[in-house]
């Protein structure tokens, strides 16, 4: 068998107790900091990744509104102009009976029933009219055509209401009260 001298043994008790030293100073400050170091860098690297991810939010955020203030201007210059300078009592009925007379008919009394200010601050600058439009005599089917004409032409005026009201004595034709709300800049 192999024996060890004295001297050997404490020689190799001294190089495993260095080699236990020297793993725990190896352990301790180098890979401790390193771990350390390495957690801090996930961590910062999650924050930033966070803060990319909400400026990315951000910036997509700021194009949506880009792109619904430039459609927000050009239908604020749509709506400046197709609406004709003066008050809406003075152009309005002209404008509706030569609308309606491109179809031959003819309209009866176009009446305004009020002129509301929009509470939204943005659109201090318009307001919303409500008229009354009759028409004594139309056939339906051309009326109808006129009608869904003004609904896809005429931009910023809608039909809140229709009355048909059938003529006895002819029964093609129809008496007929129309309801339309238009904005107009003020």
């Amino acid at each position: 068998m192999f024996r060890l001298s004295k001297d050997q043994i404490q020689k190799s008790l001294l190089s495993l107790i260095g080699l236990v030293v020297l793993v725990y100073c190896y352990w301790t400050f180098f890979l401790g900091p390193l771990d350390q170091s390495q957690t801090k860098m996930k961590l910062a690297m999650a924050d930033r990744e966070n803060k990319l991810a909400q400026g990315a939010k951000t910036l997509k955020e700021a194009a949506r509104l880009e792109e619904t203030g430039r459609d927000s201007v050009a239908r604020s210059a749509k709506l400046q102009e197709l609406t004709p300078p003066g008050a809406p009592l003075a152009w309005f009925p002209p404008l509706i009976k030569s609308f309606f007379a491109a179809d031959q008919i003819e309209l009866g009394p176009v009446r305004l029933l009020y002129i509301m200010a929009f509470k939204e601050p943005e659109m201090a600058a318009y307001s919303k009219t409500d008229w009354l439009i009759e028409i004594p005599r139309g056939d339906f089917r051309i009326l109808g055509g006129c009608i869904a004409r003004l609904e896809n032409e005429r931009l910023f005026s809608s039909i809140t209401n229709i009355r048909i009201h059938a003529v006895p004595e002819e029964p093609e034709i129809q008496t007929v009260t129309l309801g339309i709300t238009r904005i107009v800049k003020q």
